[in-house]
Order: structure tokens, then sequence, then C-alpha cells
């Protein structure tokens, strides 16, 4: 269901006084709750409250580029599913050029997800011998099955839409709000997350430098250490909670280009907004 964004229905749906005073006075901010009736999302600048399956879409759809796995409602899985390739075909074609061959990008899309299904099922299964992640793990062994049956590549078929190469600039969803300034802040974060990251060892390392300088720079309204290394641990599936709970001092000179680059592109959007 999707209603207009009032303060009587915010208050109706259970939203706390400070997301109240944001969601009315701010011009872009996203919310979202969890209470007895169901998924609740609602966003200032669109001025509309949803609820039901809409405001899931909104909460696991509303990233942008970035997607979440729908794991409160299986239903959105083959949207996800198609957005998810259709980023992926698209990224690859701007990589390989004349030499793409969508057919076999199709096919490695699907093989990564499953090896994805697979990682996670692992990583939750070892976590207290997975007795509080049950939810987690099974219902990601229903994603691996579906990707493990013929008929759901029938969603391959479909072509992705074309993207307008100029596309106008607006200001991203922020995800989360209560760790990023702003949606710039997480565009940002995404952006370097998708560059900097490399494997799991280095990953520690790598988050280290990337919230350090977001706080540096103020891009975040969370700065405790350990509160951001849950929120990854959590949202992004790391483990780096199990071993730290304090950033070190990571720096180098790709990592440091890469933040600079993209620290521009940022700021370079939002004056072409003034």
């Amino acid at each position: 269901m999707i209603e207009p964004l009032t303060a009587d229905k915010l208050k109706e749906y259970g939203f706390d006084n400070e997301a109240i005073t944001l969601l009315l006075t701010w011009d872009n901010y996203p919310y979202s709750l969890q209470n007895n009736e169901g998924s609740i999302w609602a966003c200032s600048k669109e001025k509309k409250i949803y609820s039901g399956i809409d405001a899931l879409r909104k909460r696991y759809f509303s990233g942008g580029n970035n997607l979440s796995f729908p794991y409160d409602d299986l239903n959105l899985v083959p949207e996800y599913y198609e957005l998810g390739l259709s980023k992926y075909l698209k990224e690859q074609k701007e990589l390989a050029g004349i030499i793409f061959v969508e057919k076999a990008s199709i096919e490695k899309f699907r093989l990564e997800q499953i090896d994805q299904c697979n990682n996670v099922i692992a990583h939750y299964s070892n976590l207290l011998k997975g007795r509080s992640f049950q939810n987690i793990i099974k219902k990601t062994k229903a994603y691996l099955d579906w990707l493990n049956q013929a008929d759901n590549r029938v969603l391959s078929e479909k072509q992705p839409q074309q993207v307008n190469s100029q596309e106008e600039v607006t200001t991203p969803v922020n995800k989360y709000p209560r760790i990023f300034v702003n949606g710039w802040a997480y565009d940002l974060f995404e952006k370097l997350r998708a560059e900097i990251i490399s494997d799991a060892k280095q990953q520690y390392s790598d988050y280290s430098f990337i919230f350090q300088r977001m706080i540096n720079d103020e891009y975040l309204i969370q700065t405790k250490h350990v509160k951001l290394i849950e929120f990854i641990d959590k949202e992004y599936l790391t483990t780096i909670g199990l071993k730290y709970n304090q950033f070190n001092k990571s720096t180098s000179l790709i990592k440091n280009k890469a933040y600079s680059r993209y620290n521009k592109e940022l700021k370079s959007k939002i004056k072409s907004l003034l």
C-alpha cells in the first residue's frame, strides 16, 4: 500500500518523534521500520509511506545499483534476480565492448549467485553452529534451489532496459540513515567498497581505510568503530567483529587515488544540483 506522508499516518504506523521530525523537515530522508503492522518505509522526498510488499521493495531495491536480498519476502526473488542480472550485463558490456557475449555473461551471473549462496550458508552455519541464523540459512537454501532450476532462466531471456548515458543527476537514496549523513555519503561508500574491497584476508584493512577517511570527512553519523564493524558484519556478511572491535590505520596509493576520485565526483554532482 502507498499512502501520503503525514504526521498522523507516521504516528499511526509507530514512527518515533525523531524520525517523524526528520521525515517532515528534511528534503530527502528515507526511513524504514518493522513493527506489528509489518514493514513500513517512508521518504520525505517522495512524501509517501509504503507498507507491505511495496515497503519491502523499497527497502531492498531502492539503493540504486546496490540491491539487498529480500529475506523478508521470497516472492520478490525473481525481481531481485532480474534487477541484479540487468545491472551485471550492463557492467559486463561496458567492460568487454565489442567482445561482449551476453549468453555467457547470463550464465556466469547465475553461477556467481550460486557461489554467493554457498558462501552465505557456510558463513552462518559456522556461527554458533548456525542455531541463531536458521531462518537466513533456510531462505538462502531456497534461493539456491531456485537458481539450480532451469525454469528460472526464462528471466534471462528478457533484454535489460537501455540506460540513458546522460542520466539526470538526482540525490541517491540513503539506505542506512543511521550510519551515513546522506545518500551521497552512502553512494560514496558503496563505490569505494566495490573498488577497494578485495578478498576476505584484506577486508579488515580495506574497511579500516574507507571508514577512517569517511569519518575524517564527516560523512558518517555513526562514528564508533565497534558499531560500524557490527554494521558491516550484519549487512555485508563480513566476520571482522569476530576478531576486532576497532579499525586500524590503513592506507595505500591505490586506495587514496580511488577515494580522491570518487570524493571529487561526489562533490561535483552535489554542486551541479545547487
